[in-house]
């Protein structure tokens, strides 16, 4: 995902943030803008270009003990 994508949707989240009052609403969009801020950290250490189609591995959830 390009940083343009990436800021037009934190763009839209905030202005949908500010157009609703309802506070579940409000939870699930800012996780959703939290999970973008994910998405553009790994973009920008993959140097940005987004579309270089190389795997990582999922790590996997840490056993209980």
């Amino acid at each position: 995902m390009s940083n343009n994508t990436i800021e037009t949707v934190q763009s839209l989240l905030a202005d949908a943030i500010e157009r609703t009052d309802d506070p579940e609403v409000h939870f699930t969009l800012r996780q959703a803008a939290q999970l973008l801020l994910v998405v553009q950290e790994e973009t920008d250490d993959c140097g940005g270009c987004g579309g270089c189609g190389e795997s990582r591995p999922l790590q996997a959830a840490a056993e209980p003990p």
